[in-house]
């Protein structure tokens, strides 16, 4: 009898381990339950289709019918998967149509992702002209508001934040940005690096506004939006809010799944679960990581995919395992690329790390270029004295390492938005693999 594989959550980790389900076996039913409309598309992607740099076409990999037809997969949208039974290996469900059913598996995969964390005090759903930015149908609705707005307000200064920010700029609006903390980027950037990139936001005309906070938003019904910051009022067309994320595990831990400290699922190398049957991969799990002790929350493209597959390995039979990750996030903000690997030097002094702290700024091109660009570094090294949360053979180790680059300007310059994985294969090296990022030139 063919093997039922259900995988709960159809973009990135969902759908490489359905399609590497399906080259692993091709008997199998496969069948991909996604809550909304689209499937298996770019998430870092999204932010550039306000400015309509990336058109909505362009956003998904492949469609439903492609990716159905291609791979033989029973792809259900608009399904809300709202309980597990593990004992009797079923999934209870409501369709787009409202009808409620249960779905047996062999092995259930959960890839329910992330979601936005919005603050208490902001009820969303009651405001017509605030949004958040995570999937296809939020980016097609904050571009369809796009043309007539001209006052934007963006909350939040990280990579989401700051290149929702640009390309509403590049649309056209007038841009503020509140950071509630003293600089952009705080959980991956140092105070030196996030002062060059508040430089050239400011320069490029974007009203950044740092340690401010915004405590209320309210619609008057005139079409805008009343935000109440620093105790005075500012009337805005268009408000985004990208305060960040947090895993979607309610549907798991309702299943007696164990969770990370993080809220994250708590998976092994094989991203088995607590319970049997049910794997865990993408946003809503914690693997094992390099920069911690145990496991981390990555909720990034690249390690989504490779748990993806690892995942579907591991189901089909095959040995494999994945190696603990270190968080590698690339992101273009106008002329910079912004780039970061590892824990912050903040992070270090939490956990009472010893560390030493290097910059470095120098030219990327010989001295022979004209309009050289520059890239600058900033490094937090750890004694081998300690416990080095990099292995590397040297007599120090890189933990954290921050790079902006300056970009030469070109007419036919594409925008990136990569966020990316690094895995130390020490099984297989006897030194660590190198770390790119490639600025567009």
């Amino acid at each position: 009898m063919p093997q039922k594989y259900v995988i709960i959550g159809g973009n990135a980790a969902g759908m490489s381990t359905a399609t590497r389900l399906r080259r692993l076996d091709e008997t199998a039913e496969i069948m991909i339950l996604e809550q909304g409309e689209h499937v298996s598309y770019a998430s870092c992607g999204l932010p550039y289709h306000l400015s309509d740099t990336v058109p909505e076409e362009n956003l998904a990999v492949m469609g439903v019918e492609q990716l159905s037809g291609a791979f033989d997969l029973d792809i259900r949208t608009g399904v809300t998967a709202t309980g597990i039974d593990p004992d009797a290996h079923t999934v209870s469900i409501t369709d787009a149509n409202g009808k409620s059913m249960t779905i047996a598996y062999d092995d259930l995969v959960v890839a329910t992702g992330a979601e936005p964390l919005v603050p208490p005090m902001f009820d969303l759903d009651e405001l017509e002209h605030c949004h958040t930015l995570r999937t296809v149908s939020d980016a097609t609705d904050i571009r369809e508001e796009v043309a007539d707005a001209e006052r934007a307000l963006v909350i939040g200064g990280g990579y989401i934040g700051l290149e929702v920010a640009e390309n509403l700029h590049e649309a056209g609006h007038d841009v503020i940005v509140a950071e509630l903390l003293d600089q952009v980027m705080p959980n991956t950037l140092g105070p030196e690096m996030a002062a060059m990139v508040e430089s050239h936001l400011r320069e490029q005309g974007i009203d950044l506004r740092l340690a401010t906070g915004v405590d209320d938003l309210t619609e008057p019904g005139d079409g805008t939006v009343v935000a109440t910051m620093d105790d005075t009022d500012h009337t805005f067309d268009l408000v985004v809010v990208a305060t960040g994320v947090t895993p979607r595990t309610e549907l798991a831990e309702s299943a007696g799944v164990e969770l990370h400290d993080s809220g994250a699922i708590a998976v092994d190398e094989r991203m088995r679960t607590s319970v049997e049957s049910i794997h865990a991969v993408g946003d809503a799990a914690a693997p094992p990581a390099v920069r911690a002790d145990g496991n981390a929350w990555v909720p990034l493209g690249g390690p989504a995919n490779r748990m993806g597959r690892v995942a579907a390995n591991d189901i089909a039979g095959h040995d494999d395992q994945l190696d603990p990750v270190l968080d590698t996030a690339i992101a273009k903000v106008f002329d910079l690329d912004v780039g970061t690997v590892g824990d912050t030097a903040a992070t270090l002094d939490e956990r009472g790390q010893a560390f030493e702290a290097i910059y470095t700024s120098q030219p990327i091109t010989p001295s022979t270029i004209p309009a050289r660009p520059r890239s600058n570094s900033n490094s937090s090294l750890i004694p081998t004295t300690g416990r080095s949360l990099v292995p590397r053979p040297s007599a120090r180790t890189v933990s954290t390492s921050e790079l902006t680059c300056w970009r030469r300007p070109s007419p036919t310059t594409t925008p990136s938005s990569t966020f990316g994985i690094t895995t130390w294969r020490t099984r297989r090296r006897t030194r660590p693999p190198r770390i790119r990022s490639t600025c567009w030139g």
